[in-house]
């Protein structure tokens, strides 16, 4: 959550800082080194799944040879990465429809950000020992620490007029930081790590690369979703389409960001139930887990679709208007259900990774990036950027709303109007109760300031709270995580 209101606060500052050429440039080279991860080969997926499963089992031995082999895997595709780079930064400006003057900033902002990325695999083993013990806690304390490091490089460095090469360098250091950090602090909570390339094994290297084979498919897949629309309109389009469609996207992704690390929460306790056999404890957490995120994501997108033109007037302002395209609020309203859907299901994802059934999360991956670039392609040309939300839109409604739940509701024996019912009941019961307030707020008392939009936002805020507690949560959830803890504390404290 901080890392978003720290996004908030800066993109306004670099939009008006950079332009909105060349913010449609920076946001261009974030849409391809994007792609970077899929040069780990999924290793880094494979060694979260194995790292988990041998500390639930205290098999350190195991353990540390997997973390020394992916540890030596990764420093090999580091280095091409680093080659990548180079050619990268070469052949751009042929590729894209980049002006003249800022080519030159174009090839040495990839560099930079392209060799960061090549160097972070080095250190992807130690990140992987945070989410094996579960100590998401720590993990957030360091990425806090290192947000607000960024935050701070990259005003200085607009500040002083260095432009995409200051904002390429300061966002490059300071995830390096980071991971450093992170580096150093798994040691310590895993006191037994040991990572080194005597520990190398093919034992090992057969089974993560067994794993990780599916992986780099659904990385891929994933990235092609996430980074194809800014290609698409460069390709298409001149660079400046590429801004209002960067800024909604960044606000779907900052939306994204708040049920992401919900799901990866979910991951051990999967994994150990999948290790036991104990079909029983998966479907309760899948059911329950997805629940939860249903009674918060859907109404939660209510209340982003009704107040995002305010938002993003306060939050931009006219600067990045372009009569020539859709706002960036316009495209946000669209682009939002498809993040709403996928938030809803980030649970169902650990539930197939957990228990190594990635095959089929796989291609059900391919067939929606495949299906988002035919029909961005498509539609980019007669229905514009609305055309290419739509291409993002339509597979997440088919794929991640009803292929994917079905799977696992035939795998673990759920009925699909149970899953309907437990899962959506609550959730669109909330959504109806608090669409009258919502709309009432934002047609009567609109957000014309910041004040405003914030006094707006805690009355529907507390609503959705409320309705949470009330209607999203058992009579049973409802003293296990709200009444028993305040009770717990009000004895200790009298």
């Amino acid at each position: 959550m901080f890392q978003v209101l720290v996004a908030f606060a800066l993109t306004p500052y670099i939009v008006a800082s950079l332009g909105n050429t060349y913010y449609g440039i920076w946001a261009l080279i974030v849409s391809m080194t994007g792609y970077y991860g899929l040069f780990d080969l999924g290793f880094s997926a494979s060694l979260t799944q194995y790292v988990t499963r041998y500390f639930a089992t205290g098999d350190f031995k195991r353990l540390n040879q997997s973390v020394s082999t992916g540890f030596v895997l990764l420093a090999g595709l580091s280095l091409t990465l680093l080659v990548v780079s180079i050619g990268l930064a070469l052949a751009a400006e042929r590729i894209f429809e980049i002006p003249t003057e800022a080519a030159g900033e174009l090839r040495v902002a990839i560099l930079i950000v392209g060799c960061g990325t090549a160097l972070q695999f080095l250190f992807v083993p130690y990140s992987v020992v945070f989410r094996a013990t579960q100590r998401f806690d720590i993990a957030n304390v360091i990425g806090v620490g290192t947000r607000v490091f960024f935050a701070a490089a990259v005003y200085f460095a607009l500040h002083q007029g260095y432009g995409l090469i200051g904002v390429s360098v300061a966002t490059t250091v300071s995830t390096l930081v980071d991971y450093v950090i992170r580096c150093v602090v798994a040691y310590r909570i895993m006191p037994g790590l040991r990572v080194s390339p005597r520990l190398a094994s093919a034992a090992r290297a057969r089974e993560l690369a067994h794993f990780a084979v599916w992986n780099v498919v659904i990385a891929g897949s994933i990235r092609l979703i996430s980074y194809s629309d800014a290609v698409v309109i460069a390709v298409f389009l001149p660079p400046a389409a590429i801004t209002p469609f960067a800024l909604a996207t960044s606000l779907t992704d900052y939306f994204m960001r708040v049920f992401v690390p919900i799901g990866q929460v979910f991951f051990p306790a999967l994994t150990e139930r999948d290790a036991l056999a104990d079909a029983a404890g998966i479907r309760i957490l899948f059911l329950s887990g997805t629940r939860l995120l249903a009674v918060i994501a859907l109404p939660a997108a209510l209340i982003a679709f009704w107040f995002c033109d305010a938002f993003f007037a306060l939050w931009i302002g006219p600067a990045s208007a372009d009569a020539r395209y859709p706002s960036a609020a316009s495209l946000f309203s669209v682009l939002i259900v498809a993040s709403a859907m996928s938030a809803i299901q980030r649970v169902a994802y650990q539930v197939l990774l957990g228990s190594r059934r990635i095959r089929p999360l796989a291609i059900c991956f391919i067939a929606e990036a495949a299906a988002n670039v035919l029909i961005s392609v498509a539609l980019v040309g007669p229905v514009g950027l609305i055309g290419i939300a739509l291409g993002t839109v339509i597979p997440a409604l088919v794929i991640e709303g009803v292929i994917i739940p079905y799977l696992i509701c035939r795998t673990y024996s759920i009925s699909i109007i149970d899953y309907l019912l437990g899962v959506y009941g609550r959730a669109i019961l909330i959504t109806l109760v608090l669409y009258p307030l919502v709309y009432a707020i934002t047609t009567r008392f609109p957000a014309r300031t910041w004040g405003w939009f914030v006094l707006d936002g805690a009355i529907v805020g507390a609503a959705l709270g409320g309705l949470i507690v009330s209607l999203g949560m058992s009579a049973a959830e409802r003293r296990r995580f709200i009444w028993n803890p305040v009770g717990r504390r009000w004895r200790a404290r009298g």
